[in-house]
């Protein structure tokens, strides 16, 4: 009978879904059961947007455990200040107020923004709660910003087999201003040899400088609207899909930005990826094997391969000409979790932007370094906070530049 109830409450939250956002397209639906250290959890997947959302948890604790901490919007620069998340700030003014972390307690296996919210009296599990409910006491409205935030960053790591942008990152770095200095990474080719050390002989040189051209950033963002109307209907489970369906529309055009980086180039010489062609004019698995292993110089490895979908199906159904693909384990865990194991030893993901006959090989730990403005937020908390909706702006300026051009090649089929 539970499933039952819980596949009825899904129904309605797809028409809820479907009538409040018609952009968000929804074509199926599925229900999972968790248990653990709380007395339960339902919610509701949403296959096609590929966001799972809990609806209902019953936690087993002590009202005293949470202790509540006022806010306002300086919460958000003193914690950019100290280079900190909200949460990791949130926590800290939990333990000055008395809050103990034990990993025992119900309340520890959830974030501090969630206490907080809770304490306040907002329940950020509960179907019932509603966008309105954030604004009904002052820490509340203040924490409503960082509850959307949350929601976008997870769905920017939605997705088990599409690229995100935390697969592209050799480096991260947040710095005060829109321009890019470029670091380039530059290795004599016989670096790799052992380096006589006879008196007079010079060793092979390393070498790290700015490159000759510098880089912007580049701005990426969505307008939102919530009408007065659906602010006073939308549940926070809804509320959920639609802030993690933006999350994960921004995290597409960024993994899509790193590719372009990776393959063109930041606009330096030597920085392009290699295309290398195909044996024959059939993709075969000699070709990816040969990918991995002769195509790459001495010292760099890869740990990653891109392409896209239609590619990637082609790969794990073709018995003639990727016999070697063709394994019960790769078949297995693919059908029961969606996931594809590091076959070869890499991590496989697809994207859009990859054409038909093209396969991206790189070392992510060489090849792309990510930049993004310092202090800033990807949420206008002050606009959201003063329920300004219709003017809310989620925008992110972010940056890719190449460390080493060797670190990525592109294996391309071969054409008559």
């Amino acid at each position: 009978m539970k499933k039952i109830a819980y596949l009825i409450l899904g129904l309605l939250a797809i028409v809820g879904v479907s009538s409040i956002f018609p952009e968000i397209k929804i074509s199926t639906i599925g229900y999972f059961l968790e248990d653990g250290d709380f007395a339960s959890k339902s919610g509701v997947m949403f296959a096609l947007t590929g966001m799972v959302l809990p609806s209902h948890t019953k936690l087993r604790y002590k009202a005293s455990e949470l202790k509540k901490i006022d806010v306002d919007k300086g919460i958000y620069k003193d914690s950019r200040k100290l280079e900190q998340g909200i949460e990791d700030f949130l926590l800290k003014l939990e333990v000055k107020n008395g809050y103990t972390v034990d990993a025992s307690s119900a309340l520890s296996k959830i974030g501090a923004l969630e206490r907080q919210l809770m304490a306040n009296g907002l329940n950020p599990f509960s179907q019932a709660t509603l966008i309105e409910d954030f604004f009904k006491t002052d820490n509340s409205k203040v924490l409503f910003p960082a509850w959307i935030t949350k929601q976008i960053y997870m769905g920017m790591q939605a997705g088990k087999l599409e690229l995100n942008v935390e697969d592209l990152k050799a480096s991260s770095q947040k710095i005060p201003s829109t321009s890019i200095d470029q670091i380039g990474l530059n290795f004599d080719e016989e670096d790799v040899e052992l380096a006589k050390t006879a008196e007079g002989s010079l060793f092979p040189v390393a070498t790290m400088r700015t490159k000759e051209l510098p880089s912007k950033m580049g701005k990426i963002g969505r307008k939102f609207l919530i009408s007065y109307e659906a602010s006073r209907r939308v549940n926070i489970d809804i509320a959920s899909i639609f802030f993690q369906r933006i999350g994960n529309r921004i995290a597409k055009q960024m993994a899509q930005k790193g590719l372009q980086v990776m393959i063109e180039g930041d606009g330096n010489p030597g920085t392009a990826s290699q295309i290398i062609k195909t044996e024959g004019t059939t993709y075969t698995d000699a070709d990816i094997i040969n990918l991995l292993i002769g195509d790459f110089e001495d010292g760099v490895e890869p740990s990653h391969f891109v392409l896209n979908k239609k590619m990637l199906a082609r790969i794990l159904t073709d018995k003639t000409n990727f016999e070697k693909f063709q394994s019960v384990n790769i078949s297995e865990k693919l059908i029961t979790s969606g996931v594809i194991l590091p076959y070869l030893g890499c991590t496989w993901k697809t994207h859009k932007a990859m054409p038909d006959n093209q396969i991206l090989a790189y070392d992510k730990g060489s090849c792309l370094a990510y930049y993004e403005e310092q202090n800033s937020s990807i949420v206008e908390y002050d606009k959201i906070i003063d329920t300004q909706f219709e003017k809310s702006v989620i925008s992110l300026y972010y940056g890719f530049t190449k460390l080493i051009g060797g670190s990525s090649i592109v294996k391309e089929l071969k054409t008559i």
